[in-house]
């Protein structure tokens, strides 16, 4: 068991195989550590115009559309 318990790792969701995120999950593998990851992705700015309980379905629709 290593030192880290748990891993962050940020990608960009364009780039699946990044060596990064394939670093991150070796070092998790390796160290039986739980590997957490984070795509961030940029919403349009119109959606601040939106009602809350849409924006909230807007935004899941978008990340799941690009993930």
């Amino acid at each position: 068991m290593s030192q880290f318990q748990r891993l962050l790792v940020i990608v960009d969701p364009r780039m699946r195989h990044s060596p990064a995120l394939q670093r991150a999950a070796a070092l998790a593998r390796t160290g039986g550590a739980t590997l957490h990851v984070a795509a961030l992705v940029a919403m349009p700015a119109l959606v601040a115009l939106l009602p809350a309980e849409v924006q909230a379905r807007t935004c899941d629709g978008y990340a799941a559309d690009r993930g």
